[in-house]
């Protein structure tokens, strides 16, 4: 039995791409207005994780913008400009997916990304989901 933290009635979060993560004692729903639903029951689930932000690529990107900044300064505009761009470009994209859940669920070949406005609160709901089945 899940504690008194997550009451009989579902939990339900918001998801940063237009969508809705439904959970309940039994099931965990994800709902995407663009794709089909999907009903994971709480016994397949065998993990959870939460990775707030990809720093590897964060720190790679801010060097790239670093290099394209001083080199675009001192030579080769265009082309250390591109590096500027490419840099920001991946600084822009660590920040869109920051704070993903994984989900490993039993049949799935790979782990279920989400990415919900509370990812604190919806990990520690989803951890205690886990710990209670």
């Amino acid at each position: 039995m899940l504690s008194s933290r997550v009451p009989d009635q579902a939990r339900e979060f918001d998801l940063r791409d237009s969508g809705t993560l439904e959970v309940t004692q039994t099931t965990i729903r994800i709902h995407r207005p663009q794709e089909e639903s999907v009903t994971i029951a709480a016994g397949a689930l065998r993990r959870v994780s939460l990775k707030p932000v990809a720093w590897d690529r964060a720190s790679l990107g801010a060097l790239v913008v670093l290099f394209g900044a001083y080199f675009a300064a001192t030579t080769h505009l265009l082309g250390r400009l591109a590096f500027v761009a490419v840099g920001a470009w991946s600084l822009v994209r660590t920040y869109r997916d920051r704070s993903a859940v994984y989900l490993w669920v039993d049949g799935a070949p790979e782990a279920i990304v989400l990415y919900p406005h509370a990812a604190d609160r919806c990990h520690a709901t989803l951890t205690e989901l886990l710990q209670a089945t």
